[in-house]
């Protein structure tokens, strides 16, 4: 069973342990506040929000949030979140206006992009990759036709994926492929030759991260490549949590497209693209960058 790292217990449990947000939360929080500008807050949809980390850090700095999920579980971890974090205003900042500080509260939507309605919003978000998971052109033109129809004119999506110029794996796939290696033989159990297909940033087998979760205690976690074809990438993210021993594993597939396909869908669906950053610097995007973050304006 697929990404069961948003259904089985123990893993959702240690979600936010495993997939901090700090490496884009600065920058998905200025983003917003500089789309705001002088109205200082926005009505913004976070797609595929999963436990609500983002969707309640945005929150907090007054924008009105519908965070939409399609897991169960995730979802109860969100709105857990949210009781939590959003119950009391925040406390007193003299450099902060009174409306900034006001907190609304997030509306929660359980399903996908499909279940998106004429929101009105003034930016839409998918973040975390969730960009990646839409396997197929279809479904990917649905999500972003219906993320257009809740924008209002001149409303915002952006959302980032990951560059395949730069995946060690893709670039392997292709130099076998081109050799008339067939891609089913590229990985096996057996295979000797995981090291050219380790990612840039994913832990492997022989070089697993371990984290410290509050109540699971230790967990190591790796990943392990199953299959590239063309631009799927089917994988496993193995956990063992060291207090009792136990293993999990979740099996995921992501679809890294290129730029300009990303481009091109956008400009389908009734987008016009504002900038692709590269990183969460804010600097422009090239050939070298690890991502495309892009930033699109509804027609």
């Amino acid at each position: 069973m697929k990404y069961s790292e948003f259904s089985d217990p123990r893993l959702v449990a240690i979600y936010d342990t495993v997939n901090p947000i700090g490496e884009y939360k600065a920058f998905y929080l200025e983003l917003a506040a500089k789309l705001a500008g002088d109205r200082g807050t926005l009505s913004i949809i976070d797609l595929g929000c999963g436990s609500g980390q983002l969707t309640c850090e945005l929150a907090k700095q007054g924008h009105h949030l519908v965070g939409v999920e399609p897991s169960d579980a995730m979802l109860g971890l969100a709105r857990k979140r949210a009781t939590n974090e959003l119950a009391e205003p925040l406390a007193a900042d003299s450099t902060r206006t009174s409306q900034s500080r006001s907190i609304s509260p997030v509306k929660w939507l359980h399903g996908g992009a499909q279940n998106l309605g004429a929101f009105e919003a003034d930016l839409a978000i998918m973040t975390g990759h969730v960009a990646q998971f839409f396997l197929e052109d279809e479904s990917w033109q649905q999500a972003l036709r219906s993320i257009h129809g809740a924008l209002k004119p001149g409303g915002h999506l952006a959302f980032e994926c990951r560059n395949p110029l730069v995946q060690p794996f893709l670039r392997a796939s292709r130099q076998m492929a081109q050799r008339e290696s067939q891609i089913s033989e590229l990985v096996s159990e057996n295979s000797d030759c995981s090291e050219q297909f380790e990612h840039i940033d994913w832990p492997s087998d022989t070089n697993r991260r371990k984290v410290f979760d509050p109540v699971a205690g230790a967990v190591e976690w790796w990943f392990q490549l199953l299959s590239v074809e063309g631009e799927r990438v089917l994988y496993e993210i193995h956990y063992l949590f060291e207090s009792t021993g136990e293993k999990a594993i979740s099996v995921n597939e992501l679809r890294f497209r290129s730029r300009d396909e990303l481009q091109n869908s956008l400009i389908d669906a009734g987008f016009t693209v504002d900038c692709v950053y590269g990183n969460w610097d804010f600097q422009l995007a090239d050939g070298d960058s690890p991502e495309f973050i892009f930033v699109a304006r509804r027609s």
